[in-house]
């Protein structure tokens, strides 16, 4: 019995030991990692109207309202064109002052636009109290529509024109533009409303300020063709030092100098040239 014992221990031995000494040389299994947050979402970054909305109140609000809708002083912008406004901006008609890049950047002026785009056009809108401004105004505004080929807003503003002349030719003359637009005559309809605007909405304003004026607007938003065709009719009214004058910008832009060309305009309309 005594010799069973002593035979069956050296055995558990050899049984045990191998297993103990694989399970020491096994490698450490290392704890599991801790898992992962989630990141944190990334912010919604501002729609360009909302910026735009900022902009506008800095550059735009003390004349043309909190919201856009007019005041006496400006006119309202919803449901303008794009174009239009950007126009309106860089090189504007009327009595607005020109903002220049150095003043309002690409950018803001996009954002801008955004802003006024979000809007819905109002049923009704306020009016400047000066009733030659405001005719100045839809004169202007039609014309830049007219560029764009944005036949709604010319024929909006049309509506405008013929709501608020008093003088009846004018009334009928804004009556022929318009059947002009509906017809799809862009270009008629353009010259008509270039007599008018120097007839009667401006009657400071002649037919050769007018043209030197427009070229300037169209130079400014780089039309170069359109330019030259407003200097073509400058030259047609123009005579003595101003036909001269003209020439030298006609000259400036067929040498592809924009730049001289548009401060060559700019003191020709009595305006101080912008800073480079």
């Amino acid at each position: 019995m005594l010799c069973q014992k002593r035979f069956f221990i050296p055995f558990l031995v050899i049984l045990v030991l191998p297993l103990v000494l694989w399970a020491c040389s096994q490698p450490e299994i290392p704890p599991a990692p801790a898992p992962i947050p989630a990141p944190a979402p990334a912010p919604t970054p501002a729609s360009p109207a909302a910026d735009g909305k900022a902009v506008y109140a800095t550059f735009c609000a003390a004349c043309h309202g909190p919201e856009a809708q007019g005041t006496a002083v400006a006119g309202s912008l919803p449901g303008h064109s794009a174009e239009a406004i950007r126009r309106q901006v860089r090189a504007p008609m009327g009595k607005m002052p020109a903002f220049a890049e150095s003043q309002l950047t690409e950018a803001q002026l996009d954002s801008i636009v955004a802003f006024i785009a979000s809007m819905p056009a109002p049923e009704n809108h306020a009016e400047p109290l000066d009733m030659d401004d405001a005719l100045a105004v839809h004169h202007f505004m039609t014309l830049f529509a007219l560029k764009a080929g944005d036949t709604p807003d010319a024929l909006h503003h049309l509506d405008h024109v013929i709501d608020m002349a008093t003088d009846h030719e004018h009334k009928e003359r804004a009556e022929q533009a318009r059947a002009l637009v509906a017809a799809g005559n862009m270009h008629d309809a353009e010259h008509e409303v270039e007599e008018m605007l120097a007839g009667k909405a401006a009657p400071e304003m002649g037919m050769s300020q007018l043209h030197v004026q427009l070229a300037f607007s169209s130079l400014s938003a780089r039309e170069v063709d359109d330019a030259r065709h407003h200097m073509e009719h400058f030259m047609s009214f123009a005579s003595g030092m101003d036909k001269i004058k003209g020439e030298e910008v006609v000259k400036l832009m067929d040498m592809g100098d924009m730049h001289e060309a548009g401060h060559a305009l700019e003191q020709m309309m009595g305006m101080k040239p912008h800073a480079d």
